[in-house]
């Protein structure tokens, strides 16, 4: 059941999930990892049912309020999920350090994991002095979390500080080399700054590796504006609005799946265009969930 579920072979999971099931009632991690496998397949309802039912076969779940709050955040119910996520935070802080290896790597990981996700909702909830509290928080439990620094850095730059969100976004970056969002957000920042001609090579590096990357475009076409490259500002700020429009209509498709998860040809549509914007992954997933959809 785990290994299809790693595999994205999610309907295969669950058959699997229903077997074990029949073997190990009383196991909470089978309605965990259905729960899982249903928030993949947009099915919220069925999945917060199952994970209710992980924490009434076992109240001190690892993960389980933790999924509970992904499941209603996806679904754009960020009180609710800032309640579940809290919850998770309380469940952590009930548990003695000897049940959860307090000095283990994973601990300071899931803990801090927890802290983002509440900075996040109360980011989401225009919360901005509470959401920069839990991103602290955040540090201070792992100083090494890379998306710490980087959603700190997505924070200042709304609040309209781009010399701390470039900080910030330098500092994920040091983290996590290779990861093209820090990248791109020392770009921007470098180019709110005005400091156009040292965001370049940013901004480029980026619209290399994900050609589909809108935000790259834009504002490597701010840049070559501001250097006075002005053809390249307009090839780069055109190829900018067609990569927005493109990006807008994968939220409008996976938007339909979310209204209609059982749906084999909504599915399959979003498969298309996730895989023209290079989300070749999640393209797979869908297009293996529109396969079994359209069994007889």
């Amino acid at each position: 059941m785990q290994r299809a579920y790693t595999r994205g072979v999610l309907y295969d999971a669950l058959a699997l999930a229903d077997s074990a099931a029949r073997y190990a009632p009383d196991l909470a991690d089978i309605p965990f990892i259905r729960g899982r496998i249903y928030t993949r397949l947009n099915r919220f309802e069925e999945a917060r049912a199952a994970f209710e039912q992980a924490l009434a076969l076992d109240p001190a779940y690892p993960g389980a309020w933790y999924n509970l709050g992904h499941n209603a955040f996806l679904q754009g119910q960020y009180r609710t999920a800032l309640a579940y996520y809290r919850n998770e935070e309380e469940m952590l802080d009930g548990t003695t350090s000897r049940e959860r290896h307090a000095d283990s790597g994973d601990e300071r990981e899931g803990r801090a994991a927890v802290l983002l996700q509440i900075g996040q909702m109360y980011a989401r909830l225009g919360r901005a002095d509470s959401a920069r509290q839990a991103y602290t928080q955040a540090l201070a439990v792992d100083s090494s979390n890379a998306k710490a620094y980087g959603w700190m850095s997505d924070l200042y730059g709304k609040l309209g500080e781009p010399e701390q969100a470039l900080a910030y976004a330098q500092r994920a970056l040091r983290l996590e080399p290779e990861n093209t969002e820090y990248r791109y957000g020392v770009g921007a920042y470098l180019l709110r700054t005005e400091q156009a001609a040292e965001a370049v090579a940013y901004l480029e590096a980026v619209a290399v590796q994900e050609p589909w990357h809108a935000g790259a475009h834009f504002n490597l076409g701010r840049a070559f504006m501001v250097l006075g490259r002005r053809e390249e500002a307009r090839r780069y700020l055109e190829k900018a609005d067609s990569l927005q429009a493109l990006q807008a209509d994968v939220g409008m498709l996976q938007l339909a799946t979310y209204q209609a998860p059982k749906d084999p040809d909504r599915w399959r549509r979003l498969a298309v265009l996730l895989q023209r914007v290079g989300r070749l992954e999640e393209a797979r997933e869908a297009i293996n969930t529109a396969r079994f959809l359209s069994q007889p």
